[in-house]
């Protein structure tokens, strides 16, 4: 299955399942968690949720060890380069809203000097889209990002990270179902083109939502890790308050913004069902992912074995046309409609095992186990912070 991180901000468009929409990590979200048709976000019964103080931490990892790690977003951002990154608009108007609380944060925006950006803004060149009616609209949400703290640090980043990479991260604009996602299996972030006809800063908190995870998959995070959705939603709920916007009522993004405002606990809770095929450390402990991982490890390889059998029958019967010299026509039909299509299937589960071989061997290596452990930790922290200011104010 294609993993796809994605985010929904349209109440009667459900989130993808995870191995999906993040989310192809190898989205699905708003993150984040990368994807399918999305259904109405169910009703959920929250009577016996343990508070999250009661919940085990993480292995019991020493605060002082959680301090002294790099922070989620930990693309380096060399300020001297800022600049010629991205185009800041506003920008220091936007400054002066700084929360000293969370000055660490990895998505906080701070240290990225610029200067404002042109009246005609180009897409800029970390970036890059196949489709040149749509470059400029595109550019028009990265100015409007970066008038944001938060989307200036995490558009920082992204441009560090292209540079490093030797290419720019593609961005497409096209009819998805839901607001936006993140192909990890291609590394292209989709806007649904629904966005296209509004202004460019609607658009704003879900790109970034999903430049996000493109950090997040850079650090080498387990892909279907919960926390990663946590982190995207954070990020998308910073750049809303710190642009001023209120997203519709009714949607998505205003009934998580209202849920997370009102108890994170649940918030958490809520939001885990609503990547239920994501596995979190929150609640639980690095050993319950590893034995997901392996419980699906065996399901997949044998599924993968199912299919490739499906497969061969339907191979035999082609070849078997082919020795009866029936028209090429049927023939050609007959593999557009019975072989071709088990052979993606075929090609997507390969996808599937290879992206939970790899979190499994992130996982039994104790220096990727502890980093992915501080990582949760770090953003459970920020999450818990965040909330505190904004029912502070």
């Amino acid at each position: 299955m294609q993993r796809l991180c994605a985010v929904v901000l349209v109440a009667s468009l459900s989130l993808p399942a995870a191995g999906g929409t993040f989310a192809i990590r190898p989205a699905p979200v708003e993150l984040a968690p990368l994807a399918a048709p999305l259904a109405s976000p169910p009703s959920l019964a929250l009577e016996g949720v343990k508070p999250l103080q009661e919940i085990p931490k993480l292995d019991a990892l020493p605060l002082s060890q959680i301090e002294a790690v790099q922070e989620p977003l930990a693309v380096e951002v060399r300020p001297e380069e800022a600049r010629a990154w991205v185009p800041l608009a506003s920008a220091q108007a936007a400054d002066a809203a700084r929360t000293p609380e969370l000055a660490a944060a990895g998505f906080d925006g701070d240290n990225l000097p610029g200067e404002p950006a042109a009246s005609e803004p180009a897409l800029p060149s970390y970036l890059a889209s196949p489709d040149a009616a749509h470059s400029a609209w595109i550019a028009g949400v990265v100015e409007a990002a970066s008038r944001s703290k938060t989307g200036r640090a995490v558009l920082g980043r992204v441009a560090r990270l292209a540079e490093d990479q030797g290419r720019p991260l593609m961005v497409v604009v096209a009819p998805i179902g839901n607001s936006g996602e993140y192909a990890f299996d291609h590394e292209i972030v989709t806007l649904d083109s629904k966005h296209a006809k509004s202004a460019p800063e609607d658009a704003a908190p879900v790109f970034i939502h999903e430049l996000t995870h493109v950090l997040q998959l850079a650090q080498e995070l387990p892909a279907d890790a919960f926390e990663m959705e946590l982190e995207a939603w954070l990020t998308q709920f910073r750049v809303s308050e710190e642009l001023g916007f209120k997203p519709p009522r009714g949607s998505f993004h205003a009934s998580a913004f209202r849920r997370f405002k009102n108890d994170l606990d649940r918030f958490i809770v809520w939001l885990k069902k609503e990547y239920s095929t994501n596995i979190a450390v929150v609640g639980s402990d690095v050993s319950e992912y590893e034995t997901e991982l392996e419980e699906r490890q065996l399901k997949h390889h044998g599924e993968l074995e199912r299919l490739e059998k499906r497969l061969e029958k339907k191979r035999k019967i082609e070849e078997r046309m082919r020795q009866t010299r029936q028209p090429e026509g049927l023939i050609a039909e007959f593999h557009l409609d019975e072989v071709a299509p088990l052979e993606e299937k075929v090609r997507q589960k390969i996808r599937d095992i290879g992206w939970v071989e790899r979190d499994l061997a992130l996982l039994r290596d104790p220096e990727s186990r502890r980093r992915y452990q501080v990582y949760a930790a770090r953003v459970l922290k920020r999450a818990r912070l965040y909330r505190e200011r904004l029912t502070a104010s």
